[in-house]
């Protein structure tokens, strides 16, 4: 059993060594046991006799020093049983400054009362000096007080439990004394319904030669009674029958309402292809764009991000970037591709699927990339309003023309008036992806960012696009 805990660092055993003598008194006179690492039994598991302890401890003192606040093994195996445990059972959690640093600034041990006066530190105070023996035996005391009311605590908790136990008692009594007043009752009853019965019996011997009498009356009203119930099948069969008709001829509609539905589907698919291929001819793709980043090396820094479609592409310059390029506080954060080959464009099960592949999809072809690196999001409506503020109010197309596509109130898709990247028609946050955005926008974002870190960005080929994009 332990009463009292001590978390410290090694570094700070001095002070620890002086507290352990002062907590002797409790040891010896107050029944108290105290504990610390240096109790560990030699070829015992140590974290599991430290877990031990803390799962026992009735208090835990704490030798705050900077050694002790930086200490790994405290700080994520100690603090978080003690946070723990006074939350849950409530441990007594006493912080002793030992030397002076910055407790203030931990949150969890600032909103704790210190046992010190003032939390001034013990190191003000010579080893085995008179101030220190003084300062510790006021934490002693502190820490024999809150003993001795975990004991009072421990002893009403017991003195309740024997209460409850006395009360569940009395209540196993009452409970034993009503079942056999049941058993009694019931036997009464029995006795009772004995006595009905016979009387009943000679009622029925009574009625017997009336019955007699009506047999002839129940054979009369048996035959129409199976008369009628020949009908009531017969009708209950015809029913049956028009019911399976009328389902058989249910599914029949359905089945063409299916056929329908699915010619209408295939009609749709071939108008929004149709459609698609009409907006691209015009310059409009029907989308929201948003910006992704690609950081490459050759030779030098290189770093280059996201938009082109090219069927083409040249990878022989493409490497991994090195290590040590800092990324500036509005860049996007990069993550490397590892290089391989991949097949680019529409394969033909994908073409099977309703509304197929587009003509510029096609053929599927194999293309070989080498590493390189792109960007973790898209570009973000903070990183894209970075590039706005440095250039003094650029102006998207979107902005120019008084609208993008995008979804309108209605949900709607179509070119609605007055959005663009600033109001796209939702809410969204600095975290969210910028969209409506032409290439030129885009184009123009990292041109920007090539001049404001010296590194060179571009946007992304389609085949470095289509082999990150999945992941």
């Amino acid at each position: 059993m332990t009463d009292i805990f001590i978390s410290y660092s090694h570094k700070d055993e001095p002070w620890k060594n002086e507290l352990q003598k002062q907590l002797q008194v409790l040891q010896q006179h107050g029944e108290f046991s105290v504990w610390d690492d240096r109790q560990i039994e030699l070829g015992k598991a140590w974290l599991t006799a430290i877990e031990d302890a803390i799962a026992q401890a009735k208090v835990a003192i704490l030798l705050v020093s900077s050694d002790f606040l930086i200490s790994r093994f405290v700080a994520e195996q100690e603090i978080p049983r003690f946070l723990q445990r006074r939350q849950q059972d409530g441990l007594r959690v006493i912080p002793v400054i030992v030397r002076p640093c910055a407790w203030q600034a931990v949150p969890w041990l600032e909103e704790l009362q210190g046992a010190t006066t003032d939390n001034l530190p013990l190191a003000r105070f010579p080893l085995g000096s008179h101030q220190l023996e003084e300062a510790l035996t006021e934490v002693v005391l502190k820490v024999h007080d809150l003993l001795q009311a975990s004991r009072e605590e421990e002893r009403l908790r017991l003195a309740e439990e024997q209460a409850q136990a006395e009360a569940a008692r009395c209540k196993a009594e009452r409970e034993a004394q009503e079942r056999a007043e049941a058993v009694r009752q019931a036997e009464r009853e029995r006795q009772e319904a004995e006595a009905r019965r016979q009387v009943e019996e000679r009622e029925r011997e009574a009625l017997a030669k009336r019955r007699a009498e009506q047999e002839i009356r129940k054979r009369e009203q048996a035959a129409l009674r199976e008369a009628q119930e020949r009908r009531q099948a017969e009708e209950q069969a015809r029913q049956e029958v028009q019911e399976r008709l009328a389902r058989e001829q249910e599914e029949r509609e359905a089945a063409a309402r299916r056929e329908r539905q699915a010619q209408e589907r295939a009609e749709a698919a071939a108008r929004r292809k149709a459609r698609v291929a009409q907006w691209m001819q015009k310059g409009k793709w029907p989308g929201l764009m948003v910006l992704a980043v690609v950081v490459v090396w050759s030779g030098k820094d290189v770093f280059i991000g996201g938009g082109e479609r090219v069927m083409q592409v040249d990878t022989a310059s493409v490497a991994a970037l090195k290590p040590e390029a800092k990324r500036l506080p509005f860049e996007p954060e990069m993550i490397a591709i590892p290089g391989g080959v991949f097949t680019m464009g529409c394969v033909r099960k994908w073409d099977n699927v309703e509304g197929g592949c587009f003509d510029s999809e096609k053929p599927a072809h194999e293309v070989t990339l080498k590493p390189f690196w792109l960007a973790k999001t898209e570009v973000t409506v903070g990183q894209f309003r970075a590039f706005v503020d440095s250039s003094r109010g650029y102006e998207t197309t979107a902005e120019a023309q008084g609208s993008c596509w995008s979804y309108d109130k209605d949900g709607q898709w179509g070119d609605v008036k007055g959005n663009s990247w600033r109001k796209p028609g939702f809410e969204q946050s600095d975290e969210h992806p910028a969209v409506c955005l032409s290439w030129n926008d885009a184009q123009a974002y990292v041109n920007w960012l090539s001049r404001e870190t010296g590194k060179d960005y571009r946007l992304p080929t389609e085949a470095e696009w289509e082999y990150a994009a999945p992941g």
